[in-house]
């Protein structure tokens, strides 16, 4: 009989990212670093689209349900920004983009886009 390999879990969303999942740690840091770096540009013309979708791939790959997906782009997004944002104007663009990115989010999780 052959030994039935174990699927990864998917990590608590309220949990500090989780260490044990190299794969998980380096899209977390790519998605943040795209997204911060998209505030005031193009969403879309951005290389955040990119990095959420192999980011949710990744959550996906760990069983993740959709809601424990928000919550990790969530707090990604959360973390990430705090000490970037030093404006009125930096907070308003987060913002804004933080929706569209969370939009992106549940939308790739379902599959509303096609392969890129």
């Amino acid at each position: 009989m052959a030994a039935t390999q174990l699927r990864p879990a998917c990590p608590d969303p309220h949990a500090p990212a989780p260490l044990d999942d190299p794969v998980l740690v380096t899209l977390e840091q790519r998605t943040a670093d795209a997204i911060i770096a998209a505030i005031g540009r193009s969403f879309e013309e951005s290389a955040a689209p990119v990095a959420i979708r192999d980011y949710v791939r990744r959550l996906r790959q760990l069983d993740c349900p959709p809601e424990a997906v928000v919550v990790h782009i969530k707090r990604l997004l959360a973390r990430s920004a705090q000490p970037r944002l030093r404006t009125a104007a930096d907070r308003r663009a987060f913002y804004g983009l933080r929706e569209q990115a969370i939009l992106f989010c549940i939308e790739e999780y379902f599959g509303g886009h096609a392969e890129g």
